[in-house]
């Protein structure tokens, strides 16, 4: 855990295994959806195009391409579109499990990780080794969260729990 830049808007922020801040978490997973919705259709399209026909910006597909999130493939011959899919459908679905549980159980194992969410632990590793993933352990005198257990940097409850706590 440390203080970086947000890759998007610049903002500093306490990253947790990010490159961009929480605010622009929810951006970047819409535009990397964009983005494999077009590219189940045209597999083979040059970064340029898939700014163009997205409305993504070149340097969100860039920064993708840099994390290992995205790749973009020309056509060779003989290729099919599957070929050049970096991630597949499980892929996905697998972080997503395993995103959504990592918001309820911050501080797990890899092994924890995949019994509680039917995940295999050769693709949790390999998550890992990608830098889709980084598991944390609970720092020694790191407050969390009364209700959902998230670190909070000071007071009872982190503020999404406050809101609805508030309501």
């Amino acid at each position: 855990m440390g203080l970086h830049n947000c890759k998007r808007c610049g903002k500093l922020f306490i990253s947790k295994g990010h490159s961009v801040c929480s605010q622009c978490v929810e951006k970047d997973q819409a535009d990397f959806e964009l983005i494999r919705e077009y590219l189940l259709a045209h597999p083979y399209v040059s970064a340029l195009e898939l700014s163009q026909e997205t409305g993504v910006e070149p340097a969100v597909i860039t920064r993708f391409q840099r994390e290992g999130r995205l790749a973009i493939c020309e056509k060779q011959e003989g290729d099919l579109p599957s070929v050049c899919s970096q991630y597949t459908e499980k892929d996905q679905a697998d972080y997503e499990l395993i995103r959504e549980y990592l918001l309820t159980h911050p501080y797990v194992s890899a092994l924890e990780l995949s019994q509680g969410t039917g995940v295999e632990p050769a693709v949790i590793t390999r998550f890992q080794r990608e830098g889709r993933l980084a598991l944390r352990e609970k720092q020694e005198g790191e407050l969390l969260c009364a209700v959902c257990g998230i670190p909070v940097p000071a007071g009872q409850s982190c503020p999404g729990c406050g809101r609805k706590q508030s309501l």
